[in-house]
C-alpha cells in the first residue's frame, strides 16, 4: 500500500479524535458550570485546564479524573464555544442568529427558492449548524464563506421577511406606490 494511503486509512480508523472531543467538551461543560451566564470570556476555551476543571468540581464536592479533560485552542463544538465563552446569554444570542436565519430562508416566494444563492445561503447555514456540533465552524473559513453566502442572498433579494404580522404589512402597505 502507498505511504499516504496508510497514512489516510491510519487517520480514519484512529478513534483518538473522537476521544479527545469528548474530552474538550467535558472540559468546555466545567468552564460554563462555573460561569454559566456570560461565561469565560472570548477566546478564552485555549486557557482552560484539566485541573481548573478538577478544582471547579471539587467546589461542588464532585469527584475529578485528569484524564477526563483535555486542553485546546477550541472546544471543537460551535455550542459549547458559545456556552464556554459568551455563557447562556452569548448561547441564546447564536441561536437566535441560527433561528433568524433559517426563517429568513423560509420565508420567501417558491421562485427565490430557486435561486442560486438561496441553495448556498441554505447550504452555508446547514455547514454552521450541523457542523458545528464536531467543530467550531463560525471561526474558521466555513463560517466566513457561509456569511457571506447569506449577504449575497440577502443583498440580492427583495422577497425576505423576516419580520411579519399586521404591523410589517401596514408598514409595506404605506410604501407601494398608488
Amino acid at each position: 500500500m502507498r505511504p499516504d494511503a496508510e497514512r489516510l486509512r491510519d487517520k480514519l480508523l484512529v478513534t483518538t479524535s473522537i476521544a479527545q472531543r469528548g474530552q474538550h467538551w467535558r472540559l468546555a461543560l466545567e468552564g460554563w458550570r462555573a460561569s454559566p451566564f456570560l461565561g469565560q470570556g472570548p477566546e478564552s476555551f485555549r486557557t482552560l485546564t484539566p485541573q481548573q476543571a478538577c478544582a471547579w468540581r471539587a467546589e461542588r464536592k464532585a469527584p475529578c479524573n485528569l484524564d477526563d479533560y483535555l486542553s485546546a485552542s477550541h472546544p471543537h463544538s460551535l455550542y459549547l464555544a458559545a456556552l464556554v465563552e459568551r455563557g447562556a446569554f452569548g448561547f441564546c444570542a447564536m441561536l437566535y442568529l441560527l433561528w433568524i436565519w433559517f426563517f429568513a430562508l423560509l420565508r420567501v416566494d417558491d421562485d427565490v427558492r430557486e435561486s442560486r444563492l438561496w441553495s448556498a445561503a441554505a447550504a452555508g447555514l446547514v455547514v454552521v449548524a450541523v457542523g458545528g456540533l464536531f467543530n467550531t465552524t463560525l471561526r474558521v473559513e466555513h463560517g466566513t464563506l457561509a456569511m457571506l453566502l447569506l449577504s449575497f442572498w440577502l443583498a440580492s433579494s427583495r422577497s425576505v421577511r423576516v419580520g411579519g404580522g399586521a404591523a410589517a404589512e401596514h408598514a409595506a402597505s404605506q410604501h407601494q406606490p398608488r
